[in-house]
């Protein structure tokens, strides 16, 4: 009862599809699960996410790391939602890029 009315709420998703899902042709199986919600609209996001474990976090690649991310933080901003399914660490990579409350 309580996971189903908390579902009914989801509203528009940001997904972005982990880079290594990709590479495996896993397929966005997640973003696949949460399209079963009732009144659910996902915006899919393929890009790099300039993250990669360590990548965004050494001071060397931070400049880069922040640049590649842009496209990801757009389509985030521009799809207004109100929850996202992002790997936990790249999760909040980008919304702290973006400026956003997670």
């Amino acid at each position: 009862g309580e996971l189903l009315e908390e579902a009914h709420r989801v509203g528009k998703v940001a997904y972005h599809a982990p880079c290594h899902q990709r590479v495996q042709n896993i397929g966005p199986k997640t973003k696949d699960i949460l399209e079963l919600i009732p009144n659910t609209n996902i915006t899919l996001i393929e890009r790099c996410s300039g993250h990669n474990g360590t990548y965004a976090i050494k001071s060397e690649y931070h400049e880069t790391s922040m640049k590649i991310c842009k496209p990801v933080i757009k389509k985030i901003k521009e799809s207004t939602v109100s929850g996202s399914d992002l790997c936990e660490s790249v999760e909040l990579w980008i919304f702290f890029l973006a400026g956003l409350e997670k």
